[in-house]
């Protein structure tokens, strides 16, 4: 298994993007039923950040956020 972390930074958002090769896991209504993912996305909501969660099982998850700033 391996994981792949890529960060992009522009003049107002920052976008993380976690990619891994693993198992993958199962969604629920379109929403991850795991704790951590789960605690990232509310996080992500006080800031108005955003997060897309891709996942199927036996392939991988990729997890891509955006995080908006002011410079």
């Amino acid at each position: 298994e391996s994981a792949k972390i890529e960060l992009y930074l522009d003049d107002s958002n920052l976008q993380i993007m976690i990619k891994d090769n693993g198992v993958g896991f199962k969604k629920v209504d379109g929403a991850s039923n795991r704790l951590g993912l789960r605690t990232i996305n509310e996080r992500l909501d006080i800031i108005n950040g955003k997060i897309d969660i891709k996942s199927k099982q036996g392939s991988g998850t990729l997890v891509d956020m955006v995080i908006p700033f002011d410079r």
